[in-house]
Parts: C-alpha cells; sequence; structure tokens
C-alpha cells in the first residue's frame, strides 16, 4: 500500500495546484486591463502604477511556482508509478520531486498572501482619496 501511496500522493495533489493556477490566472488578467485603464488616466492613474506593478510581480511568481508544483508532481508520480511498476519500489527521486511540488505550492500561496496585501493597501488609498482623507 505505501508503494501505491508513492506515485497516488502527487497525482491526487496535482488538481489542487491547478486549481490555485486557474483561479489565480483571472487575478494576473486584470492587473492588465489595470494598467491599460491607468495608462488612459496619464498623470492621475501614475500613483497607482507601482502598486500594481508590485501586485503583477507576485503574481507571477506565485503562477511561475505553481506550474512548476504541477510539473513536479506530475514527474513525481510518472517516475513513482514506473519505478513501482518495475522494480516493485518507488524511486527517492519521485518522493523528492513530490516534495518539491508541496514546497512550491507552500511558496506560491505566501506570493497570493502577500499580493492580497498589497491589493487592500490599493483599495483602501482609493478609499482614503474618495473621502478625502
Amino acid at each position: 500500500m505505501g508503494e501505491v501511496l508513492s506515485f497516488a500522493t502527487p497525482l491526487l495533489l496535482l488538481p489542487g495546484a491547478a486549481l490555485m493556477l486557474v483561479s489565480t490566472s483571472p487575478r494576473y488578467e486584470s492587473l492588465h486591463a489595470e494598467i491599460h485603464h491607468l495608462m488612459a488616466e496619464g498623470a492621475a492613474g501614475a500613483m497607482c502604477v507601482g502598486h500594481v506593478l508590485r501586485r503583477a510581480r507576485l503574481l507571477r511568481t506565485a503562477m511561475v511556482l505553481l506550474y512548476c508544483a504541477c510539473a513536479f508532481f506530475s514527474a513525481s508520480g510518472l517516475i513513482g508509478g514506473a519505478t513501482t511498476w518495475l522494480a516493485g519500489t518507488a524511486h527517492p527521486l519521485a518522493w523528492g520531486l513530490g516534495g518539491a511540488g508541496v514546497a512550491c505550492v507552500v511558496l506560491a500561496s505566501i506570493e497570493l498572501v502577500r499580493e492580497s496585501l498589497v491589493s487592500l493597501r490599493v483599495v483602501e488609498d482609493h478609499g482614503k482619496d474618495i473621502l478625502g482623507d
């Protein structure tokens, strides 16, 4: 049973990483629209550009980490399955790749939290501008 888990576990984690990636992609797309909107505003939108660029970098990093996690989980499942089928035991590389995938998901989650905090700052700044504080 333990050998089955060696290649099944990363394959069970793969949909979670993919779901995070799919839900993060629209946030990145909305930043593109926001940049175009700020460009149209000219000097009035210039103050927000720094926040938008920081958010874009954080989201890009999170997405790259999630893509890496998907690749690591897939490779881990393939190597674990193949070595279990051929040799009766999973190769340690399969466990290492699975661990790397988990690490990528954790790091991506941290980046998404950081991006959310920057996004909150932008909303608060806009709110202060509207209220005149």
